[in-house]
């Protein structure tokens, strides 16, 4: 059995993938399992070996179904016989996932069931209603395949049997349903060219998106001709602009009071003044590039939020060159996902404080 499970294991961790896939709804899958089955000692069976298969669906990411069957060859041994007897388990399981965005997912199953046991040299058999509980987590190797463990207590009613079941398997996936793709860049701009001209104004603030210098600017932000928020409301202090000098001078860093809200990209009009500070300091220093980094908090998913911290820089970026005339040569962009905080992400306070822009000198200032 342990050499079974130990096969299980290398053949999975042998198996060499270009990306792994997280739960995802609407899909089904087969679990075939092996591991160990542990009787309560009234009941005077063997310990012995389980081998199953489970047949599951996922409604949504964090919820699904599973039927399960399995089956224990071992002996009967009360009265001083050594009789061969067979025990099946069946039963309907209710799942629940946490992290289910991640590659490891672990999760937590209630079922009911019954169980049906064979007393072969006797001709002799009785069936019971079972209730089972555990938890178990998923190891996903590729898209379509999963390494999987699993622990039940399995409750048989009569006088109430307690019994353990620990497996070990693999998990195939299938049936999700397909994104869409996106047309092809030359038949897009067919389409483009046939179509009539239709004026889009996105953000309502008066200025066509195709023109619009600063999308996503929120509605009812003053804006000049090109859609970015007023000058006027971008003003920075002297003493404030030798502070971030100072900082990106002696730290190589300083942090940006440039907050977003919780899944957005947009730079709200507030924060203008911090981006102005940059300017400056850049205007008075030309041989001087910088990097502009995202950082999100930890809600969702590694790959979503990386996305999210870098559209974060990029909107920087763009308010900077846009709008306060830095060379885009001069600007660098990456996005961090979560992998920075400076605060908690246990708490609203720190996730508010993760979700932040940061600039750092990109090279060496030549003197």
């Amino acid at each position: 059995m342990k050499r079974c499970l130990f096969t299980i294991l290398i053949l999975a961790l042998g198996i060499t993938a270009p990306s792994f896939a997280q739960n995802k709804p609407e899909s089904f899958s087969v679990s075939p399992f092996i591991g160990g089955y542990v009787f309560e000692g009234d009941q005077d069976l063997d310990n012995k070996p389980v081998y199953g298969l489970r047949v599951g669906y996922d409604f949504t990411k964090n919820w699904g179904a599973e039927l399960v069957f399995d089956y224990i060859s071992t002996k009967y041994t009360g009265a001083g016989t050594s009789e061969s007897t067979n025990v099946f388990n069946y039963r309907l399981e209710g799942l629940y996932h946490f992290f289910p965005d991640t590659r490891i997912v672990p999760f937590l199953a209630i079922g009911a069931g019954g169980q049906s046991i064979d007393y072969n040299s006797r001709n002799d058999s009785k069936t019971m209603a079972a209730l089972d509980y555990g938890a178990g987590v998923k190891l996903y190797l590729t898209e379509w395949l999963a390494l999987r463990f699993d622990a039940r207590h399995v409750l048989a009613f009569g006088s109430i049997e307690h019994n353990f079941e620990y497996t070990a398997g693999l998990s195939f996936f299938f049936g999700s349903p397909k994104k869409v793709e996106e047309p092809m860049a030359e038949q897009r701009k067919e389409e483009t060219a046939a179509a009539p001209k239709i004026v889009v104004d996105s953000d309502k603030d008066g200025v066509p998106d195709d023109l619009d210098k600063c999308p996503d600017t929120p509605e009812g932000t003053k804006v000049d001709k090109d859609g970015c928020p007023e000058i006027k409301e971008i003003k920075a202090a002297p003493k404030a602009e030798i502070e971030v000098e100072r900082q990106l001078f002696e730290k190589k860093r300083v942090t940006l009071l440039v907050q977003f809200d919780f899944d957005k990209a947009i730079v709200k009009p507030e924060y203008c003044d911090d981006i102005k500070k940059i300017a400056d300091v850049m205007k008075k220093h030309p041989n001087l590039n910088i990097l502009i980094e995202g950082h999100t908090c930890n809600i969702g998913g590694k790959e979503y939020n990386l996305n999210l911290s870098q559209r974060r820089a990029e909107a920087v970026k763009a308010l900077l060159v846009n709008k306060l005339g830095i060379d885009s040569g001069r600007i660098a962009t990456k996005g961090f996902g979560f992998s920075h905080p400076i605060a908690a992400n246990k708490t609203k306070e720190g996730r508010i404080k993760n979700r932040r822009i940061e600039a750092s000198i990109d090279y060496e200032v030549k003197k």
